[in-house]
């Protein structure tokens, strides 16, 4: 990197001072474990903060017959989904083993959702199993099963199953709630050369930009994708994309699908992922370093992922301003316009990674140990979505202070490098 922004790690004032958190509003989630989840399972933690207090597993009281009776079961329930959300895991844990009996389906999908938190994914996968022998079409659950594998890197077991989000109660953007005259046919698959695609955006903003790299590979079967129905900030990103309005009449298409779908139906593997979207200017580089400390407080598991007070101004010595509102950017545009001229882009899970991956700016991608997404894998520093990105995984719960002096020290050593 350019010696213009040779800083030491102590330095008081930084030379650069940049900041990357946009002012702009969230889309709706419609990704399930990140919603909100039916009262009987969790497809992720819920978003309630860690507890000193720790659940103890007890002893159900049963009548003569060992049957559990039905209030110890609602009592016992209760005490496992406040330890799950408590992240009392162990706790949670052997009080959902009491009722795998009791309550098959629920106690099993909650248990594996603790097991992934755990890492322990060879039981996650046999509990969800276990879970769908009793209910094989819950969405939640082949959701959680298929995220699983995604994570896994199981890409052809778990692009079918990540299908289930879509059937999430409550959770529909697509036609025909959004376009009820839309009369084109869901694309499943046919062939498609000579044919207009219209393409809907799901889920948040960073989703968007990951899967619209596949736009391109619709291109080379022949198809010309229509992308529509983007949220205002990501519209200067896509200038090409079609507004929607209710007043008007759906674009004319052969066939309509969402983004999220199209690396099932195009059979994407990890060896077969596309580069990036070219998104935003060209770089130029030589600005220093850009921090995206937080992400949207109004996401459900936004504390797992942004960085505490603490943590985050350890940060500030490589020139990076945490302030979440000080650019003002309205858009993504802008923000891409900001991240063009840095050397590296440095930050938690958010919109900012993949826009800044997709340019192809070195990116530095801080994980939290729960809830953290598939689309990172496991156990690797390295992205085959994003090939300038370098992935720092927490090592626990709440263990930032050690990542952030790991961060702190390497990215001191590139500022320094000529």
């Amino acid at each position: 990197m350019s010696r213009r922004c040779s800083i030491s790690s102590r330095t008081a004032t930084p030379r650069t001072r940049t900041t990357l958190a946009p002012s702009w509003p969230s889309p709706p989630m419609s990704v399930a474990c990140f919603a909100t989840t039916p009262p009987r399972i969790l497809c992720a933690v819920a978003p309630l903060r860690p507890s000193s207090k720790r659940a103890r597993p007890r002893p159900s009281r049963s009548d003569s017959s060992g049957t559990v009776s039905r209030n110890d079961r609602t009592d016992l329930f209760a005490a496992a989904v406040a330890a799950q959300r408590a992240f009392d895991f162990e706790g949670a844990a052997g009080l959902f083993e009491q009722l795998l009996d009791a309550r098959p389906f629920e106690a099993a999908h909650n248990l594996a959702v603790i097991r992934v938190q755990q890492g322990r994914t060879a039981q996650a996968e046999a509990l969800f199993r276990r879970a769908l022998a009793q209910k094989p079409d819950a969405p939640w659950t082949r959701l959680a099963l298929g995220s699983l594998y995604l994570q896994q890197g199981r890409y052809a077991e778990g692009w079918p199953l990540y299908e289930a989000r879509r059937q999430v109660p409550g959770e529909a953007r697509e036609p025909p709630h959004i376009l009820p005259d839309l009369r084109a046919p869901e694309w499943r698959g046919e062939p498609i050369a000579g044919k207009r695609l219209l393409v809907l955006p799901e889920q948040g903003f960073g989703d968007v930009i990951m899967f619209s790299r596949f736009l391109a590979q619709l291109r080379s079967a022949g198809a010309e994708p229509v992308l529509a129905g983007l949220h205002k900030p990501l519209q200067p990103l896509f200038p090409d994309a079609v507004v929607l309005r209710r007043s008007q009449p759906p674009p004319e298409v052969d066939f309509w699908t969402v983004l999220g779908s199209l690396p099932f139906r195009l059979n994407a593997t990890l060896e077969t992922v596309p580069p990036p979207g070219a998104l935003g200017p060209s770089r130029r580089g030589g600005g220093g370093v850009g921090v995206m400390a937080r992400g949207n407080p109004k996401f459900a598991y936004d504390f797992t992922r942004s960085l505490p007070a603490a943590a985050a101004e350890r940060l500030l010595a490589l020139g990076a301003d945490l302030h979440p509102d000080s650019t003002g950017a309205a858009d993504f545009r802008q923000t891409a316009e900001i991240i063009a001229g840095l050397d590296l882009v440095i930050t938690v899970d958010t919109a900012v990674a993949h826009l800044a991956g997709s340019m192809g700016t070195p990116v530095w991608i801080l994980l939290p140990a729960v809830n953290r997404d598939w689309r990172w894998l496991e156990a690797r520093e390295d992205s085959p979505w994003y090939p300038s990105a370098r992935l720092f995984r927490q090592a626990g719960l709440g263990a930032w202070d050690a990542l952030v002096d790991r961060v702190v020290r390497e990215a001191s050593r590139v500022i320094r490098a000529p």
